[in-house]
């Protein structure tokens, strides 16, 4: 296998709220990877190795490197996502952020993020904010929403979903409190 230091999943949404600053125009989702590696031409191989499986998967960008400012550059994206998220789902002065914590084991992963998502889009309330990040090399997501904390029935709606989202993960071996507690 692979040694994968990280590898972490920003979902259309979340990379729609992120290319406002920082992404090219057009991106869909994006997977990134750290890697650990004992040789130069060992690391090469992995990233080769990860650009096949993901161009057989329609993977329509691939990037790399290996100097630490392009790497810097490259993860900007991913640690601006949550920031991202929060000034996009902010629509009026009583709007606060709120994010799920599940975690599931990795072979469960994809199937329930799939689901979560589904769960969003079929919320009229929350169909246009529900963001996924994940550390999905831990089986780890978070799906984030703008939420009016002054509006009872969007409350009511939120701890609906989330709730939903909970069972969800439940139901695939996997917890409520993935990395927040």
């Amino acid at each position: 296998g692979i040694p994968v230091g990280r590898m972490e999943f920003l979902d259309e949404i979340a990379m729609k709220c992120v290319e406002k600053k920082e992404v090219g125009e057009g991106v869909k989702a994006a997977l990134f990877f750290e890697l650990s590696s004992s040789s130069e031409a060992y690391l090469n191989e992995q990233m080769e190795t990860i650009k096949w499986v993901s161009e057989e998967n329609d993977c329509r960008e691939f990037s790399s490197s290996t100097d630490p400012e392009e790497r810097k550059k490259l993860w900007k994206a991913r640690h601006m996502a949550y920031y991202s998220m929060l000034d996009a789902f902010k629509f009026g002065k009583e709007k606060v952020a709120y994010s799920t914590d599940v975690c599931v084991p990795i072979t469960k992963v994809g199937h329930c993020i799939k689901e979560a998502k589904k769960l969003v889009l079929d919320n009229p309330t929350f169909s246009k904010c529900g963001g996924v990040i994940g550390h999905v090399g831990d089986g780890n997501f978070h799906v984030f929403f703008g939420v009016d904390k002054n509006d009872p029935e969007e409350m009511r709606e939120l701890k609906k979903l989330t709730d939903d989202i909970g069972r969800l993960a439940l139901d695939n071996l996997g917890t409520i409190t993935g990395e927040h507690g």
